[in-house]
Formats: structure tokens, C-alpha cells, sequence
């Protein structure tokens, strides 16, 4: 590969200064995490579109990319359906392949070697029984796993040396063993997980020596010059598990093994919160645990963990946190998050704010990864499709200025057509504004001004305050017609609904009141009552959330309702009634009935609707003489309740279409 020459940077100096992880020299300290993209093929090779994924993150100007974690038991050890491997010479070719574009686009590239032991499922490893190193499978309804045996271990540990040796035959700068997260190496380490009574259990010498043997026999084969870097769970949030003083002792063992960097995430297979971090953790939320690890090795130190902002990552690098930082969605959202850094134009980021619709809706689901705010991840066609300039240009109104009113009016603009959005509002952002004010999702703010700038840049018009009649239509004669108008809070029709304590949890979330008391009952479980719930307990009320289904927040998606599950469990003033429906409000409070029948008044102060939306559908539209060419669609939560994503993915359909 040629070198590219690093530059002095006016801006972020310390993020483009040049940095060594062994023998291999990168031009600036920005690595790509990996992330599992369910890109390969059902062989687990590599695919035309996993390359143009890593080529597009190259051509954005990271200094090293570390390709997602490949598989080196396939199929027995896959932690994905559709999951990269380099276990058979067979896929050497297209390995060369991704290798061969990486380099070419500037960027240094490491592959990822990975088993998932017990983190798999039968589904996945096309009927195998999975291997672990104890007998504790997965969480629920997980298949129990086949407990290691002697010559099991050793065939593994040649299996990740002879991946690693494909590697670099393929043209790979670096390996980087997966030993994070639950997965295979991680649960030799981890005390929660390693549960066994031979030379690879109950010490921590005894535990690490799994990932020491794996070490030594990958470099008899490579050498020392091929650097060989870990991804280490430093912190698992399980009693029992990995603390970080165990990991500073790992550390110090593997640097001293010949570990050329560390790459320092969290949690395991009880706490995926602390794997893909959901929209509550704040921007850096594991570079303390990084500079806990740097404290305790001499070598290069990566940290990740929501790092978004450049001056953010630059004061990572600056206070001496860490020696690198890995961008993992940022680079997700936006490719060219380095370029604009280095250029100055920080503010042109687009910036990911953790919805998790890439891993953990698509990935958990078995389908490869989308971004809600970059359309491009898994479509490379689409800058063509949403650019291309329409053959007539066309006079389109739009109805509503939520996320899915501003995207098809951006791309209708961007595509040549004469665009006017209306919305009653005084606000761009629809049901954003509320959400932006739940505790934790301040993110959604990055997001806003997201689509707001790219409104702004297309040219089209914006009224606000403005109500669209049957007048103003029929004066502005669209070609095309997009109703973006929302949706509104559903509320039940039960006996007393219309009682003055009653209000709706997007009227609670509103207000965005730092003070509650009282006793509050809030109908449903759902996303937006479990938030309400702990906002309104955090600030002093006395809260009882009851729901008919036998689960809370069950459309979340899953890691963030998996944390949001945990918050609400240890809440002192959140009580939980599952099974229980509202029947009436009377003077008491509000009046439940459970599955058999039976009833109990739950005293209220308050009552807090959280029952769900309703489309809020303009007609289209009764008494306006549209032309019989007026093209008319609906999106979003006017069509049915949706999510952010949802309501984009409409509105680039259509943006496209008209």
C-alpha cells in the first residue's frame, strides 16, 4: 500500500497527527470500530456491497479501519446470521478484495477475529449445538451450550491463529481477537462467566489463558511484526463479572504477551446497554474506562463509546485518555465525519444520536444494518435515486413539518421541484420537540437541527403557523400533495376520561416540569408511559403504571427496552401492574380490572394517558377542486403510528417518486 502523508491541521491537531500501533503507522488517530453488518454472504464471504460500505468509510478520511468481527469456527461460531468468516482459504479472494479497495481509498485496514461461544443460537450456527467454556447459556430462550473440552480449546486456538495468518496473507495490516462482549474469549476472562475447575478457570492466571495461548500460537506463525491488537471488556455491570482492576491485570499480561494496542469497550451478555449504547448514555460514556487501561500499559490505548463531537474526541486525545478513538455509528451516519473535522466543517457533521435502528432493531432481527439518518448504509444507490433531477418540475406542497415534512420536502427541493411546507406550529419537528425533553434523549436535538439544515439548504419554502385550507390549496393548485400531519395522543373512552386530573403524557412531557408530587397513575406501558413513569418518579411523585400486555415498552427497541426495564426495577417510586386495564375514573383515582375480572381503585392525583396515537389524516381534501393530475400520498403517523424511522423511510419514498 502507499502512504499517505499526514499534514499539519489547523483544526483538531491532535486527532490528524500521525499515530504507530506496532509496526503499522496510521495518518491520524480516528480507527472505524467494527460493527456487524450482515452484509457477507450465506457462505460468509465477502459481498459488492460490504465493499462499498468499508470503501465509502475509507474515502471519508479515518485512518484505520477494523473490519467487523469474522468468523473462525463457521458455522458453530457465528454471532450473526449473515456473518464475515475467514476459516477456510476459500474466501481469501474476497478478503483480498476488501483489502485491496480500503487501501486504495487511503485508510489502513485490521479484520476483526471473533467466536461467539455461547452468544449464538441454532438458528444461526445452522443447527449446531453452541460451545461455551461453562455450562451457562445465553440469556433466555437461549440453547445450552456444549461445555469446551481440552482438545476443543486447542483446536480453537489454532483455529483463530490460522484465521489470522489468512488474514494477512489477504493483505490485512493488523488483527484485532474480539475478546469483549459475552463472546467466546470474553467468557474465559470474565469471572461471572468462567465458571470451570481446570487449568482455564478460576484464577485470573488460569483465565487468561485462553487469549495468552492464542497470542503465542498466531505469532509462532506471523511473527512479531504483524501487530495484534484485543478488544477487552474492561467492565462488565454483573456482580460477579469483570471489574476494572481485573482488566488493568489483563492488560498489563497481554500487553506483556505482545499485544501492540488495546481497544477498550464494556459489558457482556447480561448488559448489552453497555455494548451498543442506547440513547440515554452520554457522548463518551466508556473513555474512563480507557484511561483506566492506559494507566495500567505502555502501549496504544483506543477508546469508544459515543464519541461524536471532534473538539470532544480531541480532548480524549489531548487529556491522555486514551491514543486513539474509534467512531463506530458516527461513521455509520455520517462517512465524512473525518474530512469535515480536519476541514473545519465540524458543524456539517451528521450526527448519530444512538436510535440503535442499526443494531438493535435490523441486527437483533437478523437483518442487515440501515441508519435512520443516513440512507446511504446498505443502499450505495442511493445518492443517485434521491439526486437525480426530476424530468418535470413539479409544484408540491407538503402538510406538516415533523422529521418525515421536512425529509420529502428536502429531497422533493433538492430534486428541482418547487416546494412549500406548511406547519401550524411556530416549530419545525413535530413530535421531536416532545421527545428531545425526556430524560436522556437530548440527543434527538442533533438530529433536529440535522434536518433543519439540510430544509434549510434545499431551497425549499417554509410557513410556519401556517394552517392549510381548502382556500389556501385551492389558491396554490399543487401538483402534488404530501400530507405529513402527524399523529395525536389516543385517549380510551372509559367512564370519567373527561375528569380534570386526567392529561395526556405528551401535555406531562411538554411542560417539561423539573418538580412533581403526589400519587400519579399513568395508563399504559408503552415507550412513552415507561419515560414518563420515571421522569415523573426521578423528580418526587409517586408513580403506578398499569398495562394490559404482559410486557413494558414492548415496540422499543430492544437494548434501549432492556435498560429502560432495569431503570424502572430499581425506581423506589415506580410501582408496575401488568395485566391491569383502566375501567373508569371516579373520585378516587382510576379504577383497574385485571384478566379475571377483578378490580382495585389505585389512588390518583394525577392521571397521566399514555393509550398510544391516533392519525391525525387531513382529508384529501372534500370541497378543494384538485386537479384530476394531482398526485396525493400520506406519510408517517397520519398513515399509522410509526417511529422516526418509519416516518423517514416514507418520506424518501416519496421524495423520490414525485
Amino acid at each position: 500500500m502507499f502512504d499517505v502523508m499526514s499534514q499539519q491541521h489547523e483544526h483538531f491537531p491532535r486527532l490528524f497527527e500521525p499515530g504507530m500501533i506496532g509496526s503499522m503507522a496510521l495518518k491520524n488517530r480516528l480507527v472505524m470500530a467494527p460493527m456487524g453488518t450482515q452484509f457477507a454472504s450465506d457462505t460468509g464471504a465477502v459481498t459488492p456491497r460490504m465493499i462499498a460500505h468499508y470503501r465509502r468509510r475509507a474515502i471519508g478520511g479515518v485512518g484505520l479501519i477494523i473490519v467487523e468481527f469474522t468468523c473462525v469456527d463457521y458455522p458453530r461460531g457465528k454471532g450473526h446470521s449473515s456473518q464475515l468468516a475467514l476459516h477456510d482459504d476459500k474466501l481469501l479472494a474476497g478478503h483480498a478484495d476488501l483489502v485491496q479497495a480500503i487501501h486504495e481509498s487511503g485508510a489502513r485496514v485490521s479484520l476483526q477475529l471473533h467466536h461467539a461461544g455461547s452468544r449464538t443460537s441454532r438458528q444461526r450456527s445452522e443447527n449446531l449445538r453452541p460451545v461455551a467454556v461453562s455450562p451457562m447459556p445465553d440469556l433466555p430462550p437461549a440453547d445450552q451450550p456444549e461445555v469446551l473440552s481440552q482438545a476443543q480449546i486447542e483446536a480453537l486456538i489454532e483455529q483463530f491463529a490460522r484465521a489470522a495468518e489468512r488474514a494477512r496473507a489477504a493483505g490485512y495490516d493488523s488483527v484485532e481477537f474480539h475478546g469483549s462482549h459475552g463472546y467466546l474469549i470474553s467468557q474465559f476472562l470474565s469471572p461471572f462467566e468462567n465458571r470451570r475447575n481446570d487449568g482455564y478457570g478460576g484464577t485470573l492466571q488460569n483465565r487468561l489463558r485462553f487469549p495468552l495461548d492464542v497470542i503465542r500460537r498466531t505469532k509462532e506463525l506471523l511473527g512479531n511484526d504483524f501487530p495484534l491488537t484485543m478488544r477487552l471488556s474492561v467492565r462488565e455491570f454483573v456482580d460477579g463479572g469483570q471489574t476494572v482492576e481485573d482488566s488493568q491485570a489483563c492488560a498489563r499480561a497481554l500487553e506483556q504477551a505482545g499485544l501492540a494496542a488495546l481497544h477498550v469497550s464494556a459489558g457482556g451478555r447480561t448488559d448489552p446497554e453497555w455494548i451498543v449504547d442506547p440513547i440515554y448514555h452520554p457522548e463518551g460514556c466508556k473513555v474512563h474506562l480507557a484511561a483506566k487501561i492506559k494507566e495500567a500499559v505502555k502501549i496504544p490505548v483506543i477508546a469508544v463509546g459515543v464519541i461524536r463531537d471532534p473538539a470532544y474526541a480531541e480532548s480524549v486525545i489531548a487529556e491522555g485518555a486514551a491514543d486513539f478513538v474509534a467512531l463506530g455509528r458516527a461513521l455509520l451516519t455520517d462517512p465524512d465525519w473525518p474530512l469535515k473535522a480536519a476541514t473545519g466543517r465540524e458543524r456539517d457533521i451528521h450526527k448519530c444520536f444512538s436510535c440503535n435502528h442499526c443494531d438493535g432493531v435490523r441486527n437483533s432481527a437478523g437483518l442487515s444494518i440501515r441508519c435512520v439518518v443516513n440512507p446511504e448504509v446498505g443502499d450505495p444507490d442511493w445518492p443517485r435515486r434521491s439526486q437525480t433531477t426530476a424530468a418535470i418540475a413539479k409544484r408540491v406542497v407538503v402538510v406538516g413539518g415533523g422529521p418525515g415534512g421536512m425529509e420529502v420536502a428536502r429531497i422533493a427541493a433538492l430534486r428541482g421541484h418547487r416546494v412549500t411546507l406548511h406547519e401550524q406550529a411556530g416549530e419545525l419537528g413535530g413530535q421531536l420537540l416532545l421527545g428531545r425533553n425526556l430524560g436522556g434523549k437530548d440527543k434527538i436535538n442533533w438530529l433536529l437541527d440535522d434536518l433543519a439544515r439540510g430544509l434549510e439548504n434545499s431551497g425549499a419554502e417554509v410557513l410556519l403557523r401556517s394552517r392549510v385550507t381548502n382556500e389556501v390549496l385551492r389558491a396554490m393548485a399543487p401538483d402534488v400533495l404530501v400530507l405529513a400531519s402527524g399523529g395525536a395522543p389516543r385517549i380510551p373512552n372509559i367512564p370519567g376520561v373527561d375528569d380534570p386530573r386526567v392529561e395526556t403524557a405528551w401535555n406531562v412531557i411538554a411542560a417539561n416540569k423539573q418538580t412533581a408530587s403526589g400519587q400519579v397513575v399513568v395508563v399504559g406501558g408503552d415507550s412513552t408511559g415507561c419515560e414518563v413513569a420515571l421522569d415523573l418518579a426521578r423528580h418526587g411523585a409517586s408513580v403506578v403504571v398499569i398495562e394490559q400486555r404482559g410486557e413494558l415498552a414492548v415496540e422499543m427497541e430492544p437494548i434501549a427496552r432492556g435498560l429502560v426495564r432495569k431503570m424502572i426495577s430499581t425506581q423506589p417510586r415506580l410501582c408496575i401492574r401488568l395485566g391491569w386495564r383502566a375501567v373508569e375514573i371516579n373520585k378516587y383515582g382510576v379504577g383497574a380490572a385485571d384478566a379475571s375480572g377483578q378490580r382495585e381503585i389505585l389512588a390518583a392525583d394525577r392521571i397521566v394517558m399514555a393509550t398510544g396515537v391516533i392519525p391525525v389524516r387531513l382529508p384529501a381534501v372534500p370541497g378543494v377542486d384538485l386537479s384530476s393530475e394531482c398526485q396525493v400520498y400520506a406519510i408517517g403517523d397520519c398513515v399509522r403510528p410509526g417511529n422516526i424511522a418509519t416516518a423517514l423511510a416514507d418520506a424518501r419514498a416519496v421524495g423520490c417518486l414525485v
